[in-house]
């Protein structure tokens, strides 16, 4: 059965980490996402990260796939009332990235290559790396928390040692009502909603994954005074769990995006695998 794993950009480069082992299993096939791509080609050296970062990959370029960002998945969601499928790897960037793997280990990337790379970065350095405008809508979730939430669940997310069962429980429950409120402002009917969120929807599990996120940090207080490049690091990190969701899972080192991923499979538990191991995107 085919798999198919999306890659932290963490797990790209360490040479005894999880990633290289599945390199020979003809079986699973890789998935990166703008969120990868962001930090590959965040600094000004951006040809050297990138190159390291692919090197692995550039061994089973075929099996490699890009998704769209996850904005741009609710998006399509909302405008088409439908869960997100097979849309999530539209061939156009999953050629690019192919051409990408393939040319990174040369030394001189093609012109027309460099370019449409440079063309990406810029656009991804405008509207993915805004750390301000990541901690602004932390701040909102956390705002819509406090003014929703019962007041017995604020003391459970507050109380020490809470489990992070009980913040999930909560989540769920948060996240159906909230869900129902963004599908309305984006006009679709609450039958339309009801019938997406029954489907497992990416849109439901982004908004489930952000309030199980701002839970933590209703809990544990702090979130005026955070600083805005770590929680960008976070929704950043969020990205992966999200789109691992839709997926066979997330391959990562960092433990906070696998506890993530762990409480998102929990939520998730009745979804149908979006690809069967015979169907290939």
């Amino acid at each position: 059965m085919t798999k198919f794993l999306v890659l932290d950009q963490n797990v790209l480069q360490r040479k005894k980490g999880p990633l290289p082992p599945l390199l020979a299993h003809k079986s699973v096939r890789f998935v990166l996402i703008d969120t990868a791509l962001v930090e590959l080609v965040r600094p000004v050296k951006w040809k050297t990260t990138l190159q390291a970062g692919l090197r692995f990959l550039s061994t089973v370029p075929n099996r490699c796939h890009m998704s769209i960002s996850v904005d741009e998945a609710v998006k399509w969601e909302m405008k088409n009332a439908r869960p997100i499928r097979r849309e999530l790897l539209p061939t156009a960037f999953t050629d690019l990235l192919r051409m990408a793997i393939k040319s990174s280990q040369d030394p001189q990337l093609p012109v027309d290559l460099e370019a449409r790379i440079s063309a990406v970065r810029d656009e991804l350095l405008q509207n993915d790396l805004n750390a301000e405008a990541a901690k602004k809508e932390l701040i909102r979730w956390v705002q819509f928390l406090r003014d929703n939430l019962p007041a017995g669940d604020q003391a459970v997310c507050r109380a020490t040692g809470v489990g992070r069962g009980a913040r999930a429980v909560i989540a769920h429950r948060m996240g159906r009502s909230a869900f129902y409120a963004f599908a309305a402002r984006n006009s679709l009917t609450y039958s339309q909603a009801a019938r997406l969120r029954r489907q497992n929807c990416l849109t439901w599990r982004w908004i489930t994954l952000r309030i199980h996120h701002a839970l933590q940090w209703l809990g544990d207080g702090g979130i005026e005074g955070a600083n805005p490049n770590a929680v960008l690091r976070d929704l950043l990190d969020q990205d992966y769990v999200l789109l691992g969701t839709s997926f066979d899972g997330v391959l990562s080192s960092e433990v906070g995006v696998n506890a993530a991923s762990e409480d998102m499979q929990w939520l998730t538990a009745s979804r149908k695998t979006i690809w069967p191991g015979r169907s290939r995107p």
